[in-house]
């Protein structure tokens, strides 16, 4: 497929995502948040962008089927979840000419500067850690520990964290790796148990880690928990240990897309724990760079110049923010740190 075919009329954006199995909430949090933009977008517009998801159940052999079966009738890939083969299938992306969003993970590796053509809208693990590490050590909160996916992904995350540390003269204090879609929580709630960390920060996706911290409230656990993202925490007896890491943005600091998002979401009957506002807004970037190159770009270089124009222009995933919640599970942002 020639960059050109991009910017027909119709263009197919396909994802592969866990729309089944134990992380399926994230799934379909994403698609349906995705979805509530696009449906939108092409009832008001000639040109249309079709969002296509596959299932691949959080595993990693049907996520890399699904992508590399079907990007021959695709015009670009969304792949906000899986990082763990990324890197393995995104040349074979590339070499169809197709571009890759992929605005949620935290990996250094998904930039413009190592893989031509994968668009990141989120900040690097490396801020994000400094944010938390900054944030806690100013509250003497000094143990801090991790959770993190096995994989480059998850590497990335310890790494990072372990640096933002060092520059304090500290270390991480506890570390235990999970096996993506393993399912085998029980050695690392017994590695919280008995570490009795300060800080745990989980770099995982968060239907696993709040599925962790809801059994660890049968322990007597003094630790705060952090996640990387947004996540449902309406099953949490005891949400005001928690506290989330986001780079998305409140509704007050993006007020006529957030009231477009509450009118499509009460039309579509959809609950705020079923939708992704953070899909949402990326739907909206997207729409934004294929607008920018007038559905027909004329080469990569000027198609990613395009791209962080528009990142830059709305600064959506600018901001990280850390936001403690109560027992009531609302949220109060308690730091917040913007990317020079």
């Amino acid at each position: 497929m020639l960059l050109s075919n991009l910017f027909a009329l119709d263009l197919t954006l396909i994802s592969s995502l866990p729309l089944s199995g134990f992380n399926k909430g994230v799934g379909q949090r994403i698609k349906n948040g995705a979805n509530l933009y696009f449906d939108d977008y092409n009832a008001k517009n000639v040109n249309k962008i079709n969002f296509v998801v596959y299932d691949d159940a959080s595993n990693q052999d049907k996520f890399k089927h699904n992508i590399l079966t079907h990007i021959s009738g695709a015009s670009a890939v969304f792949m906000p979840v899986d990082t763990v083969d990324i890197r393995q299938i995104v040349p074979e992306i590339l070499s169809n000419k197709l571009v890759v969003f992929s605005p949620v993970s935290g990996a250094n590796f998904l930039d413009f500067k190592v893989f031509e053509c994968v668009i990141n809208t989120r900040a690097t693990f490396e801020f994000e850690m400094e944010s938390l590490v900054d944030y806690f050590y100013t509250k003497n909160l000094k143990k801090i520990s991790l959770v993190y996916q096995s994989g480059e992904h998850g590497e990335e995350a310890y790494n990072s964290l372990a640096q933002a540390l060092d520059k304090r003269g500290l270390k991480i204090y506890s570390s235990i790796s999970y096996k993506k879609n393993s399912n085998v929580t029980e050695p690392i709630l017994e590695n919280i148990v008995q570490e009795d960390s300060d800080v745990v920060i989980f770099a995982l996706l968060n239907d696993t880690a709040v599925d962790i911290v809801s059994k660890l409230e049968d322990f007597n656990v003094g630790s705060k928990f952090v996640f990387l993202g947004d996540a449902d925490l309406t099953n949490l007896k005891k949400p005001w240990r928690v506290f989330i890491s986001t780079f998305t943005p409140s509704f007050n600091n993006s007020k006529n897309l957030a009231n477009l998002y509450k009118k499509l979401a009460m039309q579509k009957n959809l609950k705020p724990n079923e939708l992704s506002y953070a899909a949402f807004l990326n739907a909206f970037l997207i729409s934004k760079v294929f607008e920018e190159t007038k559905f027909n770009a004329h080469s990569k270089k000027n198609f990613i110049n395009k791209a962080k124009k528009v990142i830059d222009k709305y600064k959506f995933f600018n901001t990280n923010y850390i936001i403690k919640f109560d027992e009531n599970t609302s949220g109060k942002i308690v730091y917040q740190r913007t990317k020079p």
